[in-house]
């Protein structure tokens, strides 16, 4: 009967990670409705929804 639950288990385990990303992704918000430090409520004509990588650069560089 052990291995028997050993087998069950291990047929079990990535079906429950899968089900567990899942929820957690789930969660997660793909268009946030504002900015995460100052709050304020995001809107299409924002100039950084235009930035890209290459805009952001450290001093010196």
């Amino acid at each position: 009967m052990t291995s028997e639950t050993t087998r069950m288990r291990t047929r079990l385990a990535p079906t429950v990670a899968l089900l567990l990303s899942m929820g957690v992704l789930a969660a997660c918000e793909t268009t946030p409705q504002e900015y995460p430090v100052t709050h304020e409520t995001c809107a299409p004509g924002d100039p950084v929804q235009t930035l890209d990588s290459n805009d952001c650069k450290l001093p010196g560089m």
